[in-house]
């Protein structure tokens, strides 16, 4: 006995086979891309991502066939906002000679300059959906960098984050 179109479309409908069985919910593959120092980098003290970047986020957002998930580890996001801070840091003698020149205090402070940088951050970060990641094994990475950060240098020794990076991505896929 065979079956009708009209029988295949209805069971389409259903979520069944033709032969009354339950289908198997679609699986939509998913990618997940970690991002790394590098991609972040703009040079910029106010932008997080480079525009490149942002625009491929974006981008990716119209393919339904396959689900992105991007994720920022924490020690990353974390020399992100260092070199935005050092960034803005250069820019406060500059604020001060502008006080001087107007005869007004301008109130930017340290303080201030780390509260907003931390909200422009999060600010950035939302339209995105980009998730930090956190594990043992990156704030082992970020103690291991903050020497490096307090001597005021950007980069620590090559692959020590990643390291930690890729054995807690391999942690999370078993």
């Amino acid at each position: 006995m065979g079956i009708t179109r009209q029988e295949c479309r209805m069971a389409e409908d259903s979520h069944t086979t033709p032969h009354g069985r339950k289908r198997r919910a679609a699986h939509t593959p998913e990618l997940r891309i970690v991002l790394d120092t590098n991609q972040l980098y703009t040079g910029s003290a106010s932008d997080l991502l480079r525009p490149e970047l942002a625009q491929l986020v974006q981008d990716c957002r119209r393919h339904h066939d396959v689900t992105f998930v991007w994720y920022i580890p924490e020690v990353v996001r974390l020399e992100r906002r260092f070199q935005m801070l050092k960034a803005g840091r250069e820019l406060l003698p500059s604020i001060l000679k502008l006080e001087r020149l107007l005869g007004h205090g301008l109130a930017i402070t340290d303080e201030i300059l780390v509260e907003r940088v931390n909200a422009a951050i999060q600010r950035q970060l939302a339209p995105f959906n980009i998730q930090i990641l956190l594990n043992h094994l990156v704030e082992e990475a970020a103690v291991y960098l903050l020497p490096w950060m307090v001597r005021n240098e950007c980069r620590a020794p090559v692959g020590m984050p990643e390291k930690h990076v890729a054995a807690f991505l391999a942690q999370e896929h078993e």
